[in-house]
């Protein structure tokens, strides 16, 4: 794109200066700056690009003016000898701008690359958003921070008043020191290119209303783009297959959220002092945090889904995760479980038959912490009730069981007393059947242990190991801590 912006501009101007019924100006002028920055602690090179020098072209015709700055940037070359031809320096020439204006009675028009300045304050004011910045160059002043902007701008002058408006068919970045040591600001993320999002809509645009008085001036401000230095945005997780010995890969999700700025500045003089203020109040939002209808599937297609909101994903498994939550809408509302996630559901006697129906049974409804153990011990108490082995009390028999739980569940206050609970609620449901022997309270010493590893630290709870209820046999410490476990595949559990 710049080399066809330059050749369109070098034509233009060819076409204009050949007419010579059109008076014409050229100016030009040059900067050259000859410094280096070295280490005092070894004499070493500091290898941060800095700009060598600035030529500036404006050609003059008639209505139009055609401004352009050209910049010779230099970076040292990073071998320790400096004449190493495997290392030579690194020059590039920066198109900082090149831009065309018209001029007319009240207004002008420019579009090209070009940089713009908002904003009353000298420096680092909210509302100088238009054009991005080069943190190479933070430390320099004004214009020297910035990098052109492919744009258009058009300012129109009334009075004491100025309407300008700028508009941007393309999103432009900072320049940032991703990855260089010798930058004394370190960035602790940089993302991959594979994980950088794709801005959707990159058309930015914004408009100013300035107003001058006798010796003070006002600012009236809006400006909608997209954020010049990216947000991590999201985490997408990708699962191995069943048989894969590859590791599950998690990879963080980069985007530019989307920016409205309102603003307001001021800047007044007098005899003794200037003041100058820019406020400015921004509306940021990650266009990923929309997930109204973004998540909400309307219909499936073969291998593709279709969103509420319009959007498609080709899609090779649909997986249902609903949590915790108790909904059986295939049920009468007569037999439907209706509670939140709790040690001991209401209306189950044993946890187990459904009070107003002994026919319904209901296994694993409970917050669990013996799991497995629990759900076998109610799976032979449902065997023995659908078999007639167990026989059901009378009504007011079974709603005083069910209340004596509900109430004794509604009192526990902290882990090891729900921990106790469960215990004597499993092991009343073991004694009801022929449930082989299981040593609980080795469970229940285990799962207080268990409790207090959490607390100590979420990420090492796991690494522990405990000694079997059944063979008192103690398990073998894992062969990779559970944090870098992503391999969870039989070949890996068997071969290591």
């Amino acid at each position: 794109m710049k080399n066809i912006c330059l050749s369109f501009f070098i034509i233009l101007i060819t076409i204009l200066h050949a007419n010579e019924e059109l008076k014409s100006q050229i100016d030009m002028d040059y900067h050259l700056h000859l410094y280096s920055i070295s280490r005092l602690s070894d004499g070493g090179v500091v290898k941060i690009p800095f700009r060598l020098g600035d030529v500036d072209f404006a050609y003059y015709n008639e209505d139009i003016k055609i401004s352009s700055r050209l910049s010779l940037e230099y970076k040292p070359k990073f071998s320790d000898f400096y004449f190493d031809a495997n290392y030579p320096q690194e020059f590039s020439i920066d198109l900082r701008e090149l831009y065309l204006t018209w001029y007319f009675d009240n207004a002008e028009l420019r579009v090209g690359k070009q940089i713009h300045t908002w904003g009353s304050v000298d420096q680092n004011s909210p509302l100088d958003n238009a054009s991005p910045y080069d943190y190479y160059y933070i430390f320099s002043i004004g214009k020297e921070q910035k990098m052109g902007s492919f744009s258009g701008a058009f300012d129109y002058y009334f009075g004491n008043s100025t309407l300008g408006i700028v508009f941007s068919p393309i999103h432009h970045t900072n320049r940032l020191p991703l990855g260089n040591d010798d930058f004394p600001i370190e960035l602790p993320v940089i993302p991959r290119s594979i994980q950088m999002q794709e801005v959707e809509n990159e058309f930015e645009y914004g408009a100013y209303l300035k107003h001058s008085f006798d010796r003070s001036d006002i600012t009236l401000s809006y400006y909608k783009g997209n954020d010049r230095v990216y947000n991590l945005s999201g985490i997408n997780v990708y699962t191995p297959a069943a048989n894969s010995v590859n590791p599950a890969n998690l990879d963080s999700i980069f985007t530019h959220r989307k920016t409205e700025i309102l603003g307001l500045g001021t800047s007044v003089v007098t005899d003794f002092v200037t003041i100058r203020a820019d406020y400015g109040k921004f509306y940021t939002y990650d266009p990923n945090s929309d997930y109204s209808d973004r998540i909400r599937l309307d219909k499936l297609e073969g291998k593709k889904a279709i969103f509420k909101d319009g959007t498609e994903q080709n899609a090779d498994v649909v997986i249902l995760c609903t949590g915790y939550l108790h909904h059986f809408p295939f049920l009468d509302e007569s037999l439907k479980l209706k509670t939140h996630n709790r040690l001991y559901p209401p209306k189950l006697y044993k946890g187990v038959v459904w009070q107003d129906n002994h026919k319904l049974l209901y296994l694993g409804m409970q917050d669990q912490f013996h799991t497995f153990n629990m759900f076998d011990c109610q799976g032979w108490y449902a065997r023995d009730v659908i078999m007639g082995k167990i026989k059901m009390p009378s009504s007011d028999e079974i709603d005083k069981d069910i209340n004596k739980w509900v109430s004794m569940e509604e009192k526990l206050e902290n882990p090891d007393q729900m921990i106790d609970f469960q215990t004597e609620y499993t092991k009343e449901l073991h004694d009801m059947s022929d449930y082989p022997k299981i040593d609980f309270e080795l469970i229940r010493k285990h799962f207080k242990e268990w409790e207090h590893h959490k607390v100590e630290d979420i990420l090492t709870y796991r690494n522990k190991s405990f000694s079997s209820p059944v063979t008192g046999s103690v398990a073998p410490i894992h062969h990779t801590p559970w944090e870098k476990a992503m391999d969870d595949s039989m070949k890996t559990f068997l071969n290591k």
